[in-house]
């Protein structure tokens, strides 16, 4: 689907005044739709292993500093991020039916939250319109029009930004570079803690790439680089969605109609004791991170038995 979007927004692109150089090496490629295995958010955790796989190196960087940001007025970056909202709000709710659960633990948060404290909103992955489909449904329609409330979001740099007029649209829209297989210290991943110790939503696909069966993957430990690299511990917040796999099935360039999806948000969950009471202990920064990831994919599984509950309760409820 990105691809989709990018070439359209190439001619999209000729209409706009030339954006500022920006210096983009060749592939880019995304969380939300990675092909390839083990490389966006670093490495795996699985309970019980204590092995990490040195990354390869990465190849020649690039400079994604905030400052670097195509320097645009804010009216357009509202426009194009308000019309893909409302356009995926009405993929979601008109063309489909979408349930939500729970959404005003959501809501409150992404309001109410101190200005210098982050979000990070993680969930399954199974479509390739994961993002920006499902957040635009639980975000009330006003909020879409109003950029600040939207999430940032990730994308690797072969899928995302493979030229300058895709790299332009992208960061736009409020979504980073992150590169395969640069591991978890490359810059990359520190614009995004930067940007989540500054306050702002970050939404990521913690599995690093699409499941093919619907089943949770392993966990990527680069959501604990996140979340306990940030100069102020982000509150993280878990989703899981059911039936987003039918709504843009793999290989479709164009949404179905007539599906039902549901969503089911979880409890808000702080990270600050786990993390403080490990570094008090001397536990690595790794194992840190591994430790928060494996919360995280605790917190999906529970959220997707919850869902799978509702639709095949226990034969002793179905006969009361």
């Amino acid at each position: 689907m990105q691809d989709q979007l990018g070439s359209f927004f190439v001619s999209v692109r000729s209409l706009l005044r030339p954006a500022p150089p920006v210096f983009v090496p060749a592939p880019f490629e995304n969380v939300s739709d990675a092909e390839g295995e083990d490389e966006i958010l670093g490495d795996s955790y699985q309970s019980g292993s204590s092995s990490f796989v040195a990354p390869p190196v990465a190849s020649a960087p690039i400079s994604i500093e905030e400052e670097d940001l195509p320097v645009l007025s804010s009216s357009l970056r509202t426009l194009l991020v308000g019309v893909i909202a409302l356009f995926s709000k009405s993929v979601m709710n008109g063309l489909n039916t979408t349930e939500v659960l729970h959404e005003e633990r959501i809501q409150d948060i992404i309001y109410h939250r101190p200005d210098n404290r982050g979000l990070v909103t993680v969930s399954n992955h199974t479509s390739a319109v994961d993002d920006p489909f499902t957040p635009s449904v639980f975000l009330p329609t006003p909020w879409l029009l109003d950029s600040d409330l939207v999430r940032w979001t990730l994308c690797a740099t072969d899928r995302c930004f493979k030229n300058q007029a895709m790299s332009f649209f992208f960061k736009t829209v409020k979504v980073l570079p992150v590169q395969r297989g640069a591991g978890l210290d490359h810059h990359y991943m520190q614009t995004a803690v930067d940007m989540v110790s500054r306050g702002h939503w970050m939404h990521i696909f913690p599995e690093g790439t699409r499941s093919k069966t619907g089943e949770l993957g392993k966990m990527k430990i680069g959501v604990g680089k996140l979340v306990a690299g940030a100069e102020v511990t982000p509150l993280v917040v878990p989703f899981v969605h059911q039936g987003m796999e039918k709504i843009m099935r793999r290989g479709t360039f164009l949404p179905s109609t007539g599906k039902k999806v549901t969503i089911n948000i979880g409890e808000p969950i702080d990270f600050r004791d786990l993390i403080d009471d490990m570094r008090s202990r001397g536990h690595t920064e790794k194992e840190i991170y591994a430790a928060i990831a494996s919360k995280v994919g605790y917190a999906l599984a529970k959220l997707q038995d919850e869902l799978r509950s509702r639709d095949h309760p226990p034969k002793k409820e179905q006969d009361q």
